[in-house]
């Protein structure tokens, strides 16, 4: 929108493309964003990078699906192109765009201004579904977790003995035991002549 304005100079303007220039290697580098080693929208690709230093996309875009519970998927990875755009028509290139327009033809910007729109809503959509899979993915390890926790209480109240009955049964056995053993003594005390033979 500043760059709009017909009154800036060509310092002004160059100042402000540089500005753009540093904001699309910025969103280059955010783009890049590893975890495990791996860049997060660089889809199944087996480099370092989802985009090179130019902006180019050099992931491959495909689907990485997980299961997260019993006939449940969900896919966990985001790719650039999806997230940024398809190449030629991505959000770098649309920066590259602006940069020059603002240096060389600002009356180019009414119109890649309402792209760059469309295309930050593009962002903001990814980002929203991403909230989205990973809240259902949050509510069904709580619902698992809590499954959990009635299977054990469950498991437990079949399982579990009651330490005062087990007690008492262990006693009345006991000298159910010890009455048994004195009856069979006593029925079969040997003679002094069964002794000495």
């Amino acid at each position: 929108m500043q760059a709009s304005n017909s009154s800036l100079d060509a310092n002004a303007r160059q100042g402000i493309a540089t500005q753009i220039d540093s904001i699309r290697k910025s969103l280059i580098g955010v783009a890049n964003t590893q975890y495990a080693g791996r860049p997060i929208f660089a889809g199944t690709a087996g480099g370092n990078v989802a985009y090179d230093a130019t902006g180019n996309y050099v992931g491959v875009s495909s689907t990485i699906e997980r299961n997260i519970a019993p006939g449940q998927r969900i896919q966990v990875n985001v790719n650039g192109d999806t997230v940024f755009g398809s190449p030629g028509s991505d959000i770098f290139t649309t920066l590259s765009q602006i940069s020059q327009a603002v240096v060389s033809d600002p009356t180019q910007l009414n119109a890649l201004q309402t792209t760059l729109g469309t295309q930050t809503t593009q962002v903001q959509n990814s980002l929203a579904q991403v909230g989205s899979q990973f809240l259902r993915v949050q509510n069904t390890q709580s619902q698992n977790t809590s499954n959990g926790l009635t299977m054990k209480q469950n498991l437990s109240s079949i399982e579990d003995a009651d330490i005062a009955q087990v007690m008492v049964q262990l006693q009345a056995q006991q000298v159910a035991y010890q009455a048994a053993l004195e009856a069979t003594a006593k029925a079969i005390q040997p003679s002094l002549t069964d002794f000495l033979k």
